[in-house]
């Protein structure tokens, strides 16, 4: 189970959730279903995701130890996993999401757009808990903001997953 540490206040995300169907979950509240595609074209790779988070931010991560670079708040855990916040010097928070193993190896992100979990650590869960962090700490969902949004096969059943973990949700543990 997803545990939520005391610093994340997941209410505010909660009460916007109680507010949406599971195809506004999916595209952004109002968005036609024909907007919401699933396809493999949108899958990409761990190493997709965390060159994006580089990207947006316009930082150096050393992709092959990424851990030794930024600074990351805690802010859950699920079983032995770890989900971060990157933060630069200033302590701002960039925009997404990555879990770290028990090894400190980053095995899943969701930045930008882009949702990937290791091929190793696939099938744990790790997926859904990462939107469902995503959607606690922004309240929203980066693809709500394009004008189609487009889902893997992997992605959307995270997605749809997340959606009915957190629609379960009425008192997150912490």
């Amino acid at each position: 189970m997803l545990e939520l540490h005391a610093s994340v206040q997941s209410e505010d995300a909660l009460s916007v959730l109680k507010t949406l169907s599971m195809n506004d979950f999916l595209g952004g509240p109002g968005r036609p279903p024909h907007q919401i595609l699933v396809d493999d074209i949108y899958a990409g790779t761990l190493g997709n995701a965390l060159e994006a988070l580089c990207l947006d931010h316009k930082v150096q991560l050393d992709l092959e130890n990424p851990m030794a670079d930024p600074a990351w708040e805690q802010i859950a855990h699920h079983d032995s996993f770890r989900f971060l916040l990157p933060q630069d010097e200033d302590g701002y928070a960039w925009a997404g999401v990555v879990v770290a193993d028990s090894d400190n190896h980053i095995v899943g992100a969701y930045t930008g757009c882009s949702l990937a979990v290791s091929d190793q650590q696939k099938g744990k869960g790790l997926g859904r808990a990462l939107v469902s962090m995503r959607f606690i700490l922004d309240c929203e969902l980066p693809l709500w903001e394009h004008d189609e949004a487009g889902y893997s096969q992997a992605g959307y059943a995270a997605h749809v997953s997340a959606y009915n973990y957190l629609n379960t949700l009425s008192n997150p543990a912490r």
